[in-house]
């Protein structure tokens, strides 16, 4: 039987710009990985159904600069985990963007998916100018637990 990538959902909310850089070395190390990405910027588009892919990666730029304050889940973010039909059938992996420490977004985001019964693959921070240090971590863990 021939091998057919996998197709996966890549949902950006990135306001700033400050984590592109680090979301396209995403996209090439999933599509390393045998994944086919669509790549879905909430302030642009509408995200899809989630049911065609085999998973959804969820990254969010943190809006802090120190990880000091808590400013909680992005209005465009809580309403894609909201109302998003379908998104509770698929494995969901949030990648938090961090300027210089990571803050309490990640779990607040955790939080926010798991109240609607989404199923968390992984939830990581990246700092955006030190991305290589941990950038295989949501690859591989979509590899393991989209697969």
């Amino acid at each position: 039987m021939p091998f057919t990538p996998l197709p996966l959902l890549l949902v950006t909310h990135t306001p700033a710009g400050r984590g592109d850089a680090v979301l396209d070395g995403l996209v090439g190390m999933l599509e390393d990985r045998a994944f086919v990405v669509r790549r879905v910027p909430l302030a642009t588009a509408t995200p899809p159904d989630p049911a065609g892919f085999r998973g959804v990666v969820l990254a969010v730029e943190d809006p802090g600069l120190l990880g000091l304050r808590d400013h909680g889940v992005p209005a465009p973010v809580e309403a894609f985990l909201r109302r998003t039909p379908g998104l509770e059938a698929v494995p969901l992996a949030i990648l938090t963007l961090h300027r210089v420490r990571r803050g309490p977004l990640g779990e607040a985001l955790r939080r926010a998916a798991e109240a609607r019964g989404v199923r968390i693959a992984v939830v990581h921070a990246m700092r955006e100018g030190a991305p290589e240090r941990d950038a295989h971590v949501v690859p591989a863990e979509c590899m393991v637990r989209m697969r």
